[in-house]
């Protein structure tokens, strides 16, 4: 896509002053590991009663004593007796939890789309836990066509049950990112197989997370115009704030600690882009507004990078970096020196203070009305600009058909795997 000018991009000054910065930068609440836990669980190794069992009920538990605690499910059978076996697992949960006296009520899950009928799944957790948050992770049988009539028929049994949960007041959301990409092209991407509470952030597991939010809507005037010095100074003192509480907060368990200490992952998840696409009074499905957004989000992409790299110069670079030398294939000499220069000026130009930073979510293109028109699809691309990808906060799409609400996914899923196809790990399951 070619860039327009970068005076589009960031306007100097807004036709009306811009509003305080606490109302455009949303952070977790201070506290321990504020942004809540994930958690992979093996139903088998849980309902074995043995050693195992211990030290997974003693890990869950503590995280949910420190957080919000998601759960996803695996090695769990098909079917019905699948259904089961998740009942005998929420019976020895609920009964560890009783017994030592840890509250995993709103207990939130993230299920394959396949593994288990999707309605009796949660009408069993809820029963169990109450109400908590529900996100359905959309395996290959699920986003492709598939031969196999049973898979297929599931499939779409699927899409309905989650397009008629859209407007309930406690959505099923579906979820399918795949990989959290590095701002740092000297660290690799890493597969998300697990989601954060609250967010809905797909996430590798047993890793630490701050995430914030800011909405550019808040940042704008009346007609849809941001102020780009105001924009500039909220990114730079936002992400110099989060630095800052990375340090001081708590997260539940030793890997998740030390994931916090070596990699200093931040999420700045934008949102209010449909928003301000409503203010300017723009065609959604205008290639004009594709673009002006598009130069917009990269423009904030560069911004965080380049504070990420300031911050990296003043206090010292994430300190993953460190470990990312490959060891080359020759003994101490020479060659081995060389070969270190090269890579230490390489660490040098790339040196960031953050893994990972911006984060997008497929709802942010859509107004925060109700009925926004299908139109708004035509702004999904504005998910390859981003590192990590968010799930919660979904539009009810009061107006849209159920082949709409599927055609809105499989968009932003393709897109998404674009954005990794340079990945060399696969995207998907």
């Amino acid at each position: 896509m070619e860039a327009s000018s970068a005076k589009a991009a960031w306007p100097q000054n807004a036709r009306r002053s811009a509003p305080a910065i606490g109302r455009a930068i949303t952070f977790p609440p201070l506290g321990p590991a504020p942004h809540g836990a994930a958690e992979v669980v093996s139903v088998r190794s849980a309902l074995e009663n043995g050693e195992r069992s211990r030290l997974l009920i003693k890990r869950l538990l503590t995280a949910a004593v420190q957080a919000p605690l998601c759960l996803r499910p695996v090695d769990l059978p098909g079917g019905q007796a699948g259904v089961t076996g998740w009942s005998r697992f929420c019976e020895w949960l609920q009964d560890a939890a009783a017994r030592n006296r840890v509250n995993v009520n709103g207990l939130v899950t993230c299920v394959h789309s396949h593994h288990l009928p999707l309605a009796d799944f949660h009408a069993m957790t809820d029963s169990f836990f109450g109400v908590g948050q529900r996100f359905v992770l959309l395996d290959s049988l699920q986003l492709q066509c598939h031969p196999n009539e049973k898979v297929s028929a599931v499939a779409a049994a699927n899409w309905t049950y989650l397009w008629q949960q859209r407007e309930t007041s406690r959505p099923v959301l579906p979820i399918y990112g795949g990989l959290v990409r590095s701002a740092c092209p000297l660290l690799a991407d890493e597969a998300a197989v697990t989601v954060l509470p609250d967010t809905g952030l797909q996430v590798p597991a047993h890793s630490a997370w701050l995430p914030i939010q800011l909405d550019l809507s808040a940042l704008a005037d009346q007609y849809g115009c941001v102020d780009g010095s105001m924009l500039k100074r909220v990114i730079s003192e936002a992400l110099q704030e989060a630095d800052r509480r990375i340090d001081r907060s708590h997260w539940p368990g030793r890997r998740r600690q030390a994931d916090a200490r070596l990699n200093r992952r931040i999420a700045m998840i934008i949102t209010g882009i449909g928003d301000l696409v409503i203010r300017r009074d723009e065609d959604p499905g205008a290639l004009s507004c594709l673009r002006s957004m598009h130069d917009l989000i990269g423009e904030i992409r560069g911004e965080v990078r380049a504070v990420t790299a300031q911050l990296a110069r003043q206090f010292g670079e994430v300190p993953s970096l460190s470990r990312a030398c490959p060891p080359g294939n020759w003994f101490e000499g020479s060659h081995h020196q060389a070969w270190q220069a090269r890579f230490d000026k390489a660490r040098l130009n790339a040196a960031v203070r953050h893994r990972n930073l911006l984060a997008l979510s497929p709802y942010s293109v859509l107004p925060s009305g109700d009925s926004p028109t299908p139109r708004f699809m035509d702004l999904l691309p504005l998910l390859g600009l981003a590192d990590a990808w968010a799930f919660a906060g979904a539009s009810r799409l009061s107006n849209w058909n159920v082949t709409q609400f599927k055609y809105f996914h499989l968009r932003a899923r393709a897109i998404i795997q674009a954005a990794q196809s340079a990945s060399r790990i696969a995207a998907g399951v």
